[in-house]
């Protein structure tokens, strides 16, 4: 061979040799690129509403969630009635009702307490979004503060879980799982310089360190300070207070945080429950629209004389019932030693805007201290039945307490009531001899915002195959399970409520079905709560939040 020839040959041959190196090098970069980035991210943001974003935007503040209106698709997202905060999101990450997961309350009550708690994953009776994930295509998932989750080792999956602490106790190794999460929580608070977003620091350091195929997230903070100062937004001249400001300023940033995990295969979900509206400066056509709103979708999961709300010059006017206080005055119960009590009340929804009570007899072997014999369950609440049902207005006769239900089911209260829809505060009543205004049990609400009325919250989706720059319309709380399920090519389950968005495609996948997900493990309702020190924890938080006295 001549040397030109074996010139050329060695040229080519290096030639081929470096481009099937790179080729290689090239391929293995973009299987370790897909391994490195999660596949699935949601970012469950509690009260989030387009009503504060938009106008944020305008003035510059949140580029990210800019970003993602530019880039990807979003919209109102349809919520439930009640608007609490353990029943939406489990509907959310089930894609079912409340009636069907099982999470019908904000408060859960033991058959063997005298308490309510926060539900727990016990209480959960449908797989999750991460359950069927981690069974079905054996993904590592993190779930980080998501309500029902409690205690964390019971959401039996592949990965990390820690249960919501916003409610907990930081302290309690239940709230965590692995173990290894919960010291490395703890190391992280103890070398924190800053104690007001060590959960965005928390959560950045999961999604370093693990990289799970599905990470999700929850912020309550959002919520909670609307519904202190929402009212105080000036929507005309575009002024949001800065304490408002700030808790989605930060928001934004983690949001940034995420952007940078973000691969070629990653979709991204930002979600809301619910949204806001505000008590004051209403006009009455603006209350009779709400009003109307709540009417047509309250029913099915709430009762809506659960709620007792009025309109007066420009405010919206909700009441909460004081039943320990009304038994108290009866001589029924002493809140402070529950074990004489013949009877006592419980708050299935939020004791702070609901006067639907639910009262339980202190029934011997029920009750943790019962002394009442089962066989005279029924004499009893008639007898009490009696008492609660004559307490009426002096002047016209009208019952305090209505309509007065005796369920007979299992795990039901011994006596559902409500107050009558069309008593007034300054009328007076008789209890037990004693002349009171209505006032002294029928107490005003005093947040700045609210939920009550189901206002629509966020959904924003940004990713592989999502259209870029649309809106999303007609979505619900039900649909965001499907589409995630129609998106990486799982079946949806016909028992879901919700629909797959179809609309949010640049193509749409094939859409299969599955009758359930549910047929492969018992869900039954157990008796499992917080130790004390925890539970103590939660109350002390839901009592700041005004939520409980």
């Amino acid at each position: 061979m001549r040397r030109k020839d074996k010139k050329w040959w060695y040229i080519t041959g290096c030639a081929l040799f470096i481009l099937i190196t790179s080729a290689i090098i090239l391929q293995l970069y973009l299987r370790q690129s897909n391994l490195r980035h999660p596949k699935i991210i949601i970012l469950a943001v509690d009260g989030a509403t387009w009503d504060v974003i938009f106008p944020l935007i305008e003035m510059g503040h949140l580029p990210n969630f800019k970003k993602i209106i530019q880039d990807g698709t979003h919209g109102p997202l349809n919520t439930i009635i009640p608007t609490l905060s353990p029943i939406i999101w489990t509907s959310i990450a089930t894609g079912k009702s409340p009636l069907k997961h099982g999470i019908k309350t904000f408060l859960w009550k033991p058959k063997d307490s005298y308490h309510g708690y926060i539900p727990g994953r016990p209480q959960r009776r449908a797989k999750t979004i991460w359950e069927i994930l981690n069974d079905k295509m054996g993904w590592e998932v993190a779930v980080l503060n998501w309500l029902v989750t409690w205690p964390a080792e019971e959401e039996k999956v592949k990965g990390i879980v820690i249960s919501n602490i916003g409610f907990g106790n930081i302290d309690d190794p239940s709230y965590f799982y692995p173990k290894k999460i919960f010291d490395l929580v703890h190391q992280k608070i103890k070398y924190s310089q800053d104690n007001g977003s060590i959960f965005e620091s928390i959560g950045e350091e999961i999604m370093y360190k693990f990289i799970p195929d599905l990470y999700t997230i929850y912020f309550p903070d959002i919520d909670w300070i609307q519904h202190k100062h929402y009212s105080k937004i000036n929507f005309k001249k575009k002024i949001v207070p800065d304490v408002i400001t700030n808790k989605y300023k930060r928001i934004d940033k983690f949001l940034g945080i995420l952007f940078k995990y973000i691969g070629r295969n990653t979709r991204l979900f930002i979600v809301s429950d619910h949204g806001f509206e505000t008590y004051k400066n209403v006009t009455v056509q603006e209350f009779n629209y709400m009003v109307n709103r709540i009417n047509k979708i309250a029913g099915e999961i709430m009762d809506i004389n659960s709620y007792k709300i009025s309109y007066e010059e420009g405010y919206i006017v909700v009441y909460t019932l004081d039943m320990d206080l009304l038994l108290n005055d009866l001589g029924l119960c002493n809140t402070q030693k529950m074990s004489e009590c013949e009877i006592y009340s419980f708050s299935p929804y939020l004791p702070c805007c609901s006067v639907l009570k639910h009262l339980f007899l202190n029934i011997k072997g029920r009750e943790p201290n019962g002394f009442i014999p089962q066989k005279n369950k029924k004499l009893e609440i008639r007898r009490i039945g009696d008492i609660l049902s004559g307490i009426v207005t002096l002047k016209y006769k009208k019952p305090l307490l209505k309509p007065i239900i005796f369920p007979d089911g299992e795990g039901e209260p011994d006596m559902r009531l409500f107050v009558n829809p069309d008593i007034k505060e300054d009328e007076e009543i008789i209890v037990k001899k004693n002349t009171f205004k209505v006032s002294r049990y029928l107490k005003k609400l005093t947040f700045s915002g609210h939920h009550i009325f189901a206002p629509p919250g966020i959904l924003a989706i940004y990713g592989k195959n999502i259209k870029g720059g649309v809106g999303i319309k007609n979505a619900h709380i039900y649909d965001v399970v499907p589409t995630i399920l129609a998106m990486i090519g799982l079946p949806v389950g016909k028992d879901m409520d919700g629909k797959v968005l179809t609309d949010i495609f640049a193509k749409i996948p094939e859409i299969k079905y599955i009758e359930t997900y549910e047929e492969e493990r018992e869900y039954r309702e157990r008796s499992k709560f917080p130790k004390v020190e925890s539970y103590e924890m939660m109350m002390e938080k839901l009592r700041s939040l005004g939520y409980i006295q």
